[in-house]
């Protein structure tokens, strides 16, 4: 008797995750992987391979031997190009369709190219940095270029600085906000990464948007024209302003989007009950820990379980650029509401700062000596209310835990 058919759409973190948690609940499965990527990497440190420091090989976050462990039959350098929700059937760009039980979407997403005057003329000298591929172009074009610029100083845009510095070309950031990854640091942490990247030689301007891209006859990207009148000049250009979820092929399923990308529940669920969601292709804060995590729930659900996503923070993210290790979660700068409490703390280079209201933590930063993110998670997995603790937030150490209560559990003193 033929077991329950799985199909994942996508290799990375959820699609990958989603795999392993499927074949660890149901043994019998015939689980089928397509993916457009024909080899299995982490985007998130793809800038090591631009830097050299990582070959190939080192891109890989499964262990050797994962697709042929799990028994998952992989359609490599395949995408799918419609959906029939009623046959329960894809169908492929190799002219191929297959049938499924239960469907997992974990198509990612794509650089978005920003509407900037000439963006769509450019022949050569335009960038982006999601795939493999991607990376390989970068580090080629990188060795021979004149000037580079980014467009974005998120985390995307700044893996491809760091990923460059070692080509000793002049590199300029171009961001409209008033600070590096604005979406996850306030100023002073941001400060720390702006004046690293400077002392490297990075140009970086902030608060400033792109105009126009400049061409020579051949569509060849000569420079940058900024909204304040200067001219960048650039043979090499990488957009890092955003991405876009990969649903076009979804347009005519039937499948309910909105308007960032797939929309499913907290559980992977979409408008149809045999098929989930994970990771990018929602749209919605595009993080690898998110990712994988969603991965694990949809892989669970689809073969019968009932979990969901438990995560607090709408965004989470660690970060390590040019030796500066920082933990951000949630939000990095309280709203104008009396009720929110700030408390920070800095020594040297370390930096820390919760934001709480009413004792719940609702935002952290922490930045060089990281040691107290253990702490900082027990305070929250543990529900503990913070304004109701007499010791100083920053001096609680982890024997403040290990009071035993009579049901051998521990509780915060």
């Amino acid at each position: 008797m033929m077991g329950t058919k799985y199909i994942i759409l996508g290799a990375s973190a959820a699609g990958l995750n989603a795999a392993s948690a499927l074949r660890a609940r149901d043994p019998e499965a015939d689980i089928l992987l397509v993916s457009t990527d024909n080899r299995i990497y982490s985007r998130c440190i793809l800038h090591h391979y631009i830097a050299g420091s990582r070959d190939a090989k080192g891109l890989e976050f499964v262990e050797d031997g994962f697709i042929e462990k799990h028994r998952i039959h992989w359609k490599a350098g395949i995408s799918a190009h419609g959906v029939d929700l009623g046959a329960k059937k894809i169908f492929l760009s190799d002219g191929s369709q297959e049938s499924y039980d239960k469907l997992l979407i974990a198509t990612g997403a794509s650089t978005a190219f920003p509407p900037i005057a000439g963006m769509k003329e450019i022949r050569r000298g335009l960038y982006g940095l999601r795939t493999f591929e991607d990376a390989q172009a970068i580090k080629s074009a990188a060795a021979q270029a004149q000037n580079i610029a980014i467009l974005g100083a998120g985390l995307i845009g700044i893996d491809a600085a760091a990923g460059m510095l070692g080509f000793n070309r002049p590199i300029t950031i171009i961001e409209r906000t008033s600070h590096m990854l604005s979406l996850q640091l306030d100023e002073t942490a941001a400060a720390a990464y702006q004046e690293a990247f400077a002392a490297r030689g990075v140009r970086q301007i902030y608060g400033i948007g792109a105009e126009k891209v400049l061409l020579d006859d051949t569509g060849t990207l000569t420079g940058i024209l900024l909204s304040h009148g200067e001219t960048i000049p650039c043979d090499m250009l990488i957009c890092a302003t955003g991405v876009r979820s990969n649903v076009r092929f979804l347009q005519e399923s039937g499948l309910v989007l909105d308007e960032r990308g797939l929309a499913f529940d907290h559980r992977g669920r979409t408008s149809d009950p045999s098929v989930y969601g994970a990771g990018d292709v929602g749209g919605k804060n595009p993080v690898w820990p998110k990712a994988v995590k969603e991965g694990i729930v949809a892989g669970i659900n689809m073969t019968g379980g009932n979990v969901q996503m438990d995560d607090f923070f709408v965004s989470k993210a660690t970060m390590n650029f040019l030796g500066i290790l920082t933990l951000s979660l949630g939000m990095h700068t309280a709203p104008p509401d009396e009720a929110y409490v700030t408390v920070t703390a800095r020594e040297g280079k370390n930096y820390k700062k919760v934001i709480h209201k009413e004792g719940k933590i609702y935002g952290a930063l922490i930045q060089g000596d990281l040691s107290y993110a253990g702490i900082l998670t027990q305070l929250i997995k543990a529900r503990i209310d913070i304004s109701r603790i007499s010791k100083p937030l920053y001096r609680i150490d982890y024997s403040d835990f290990f009071n035993q209560t009579e049901a051998l559990e521990f509780a915060f003193d």
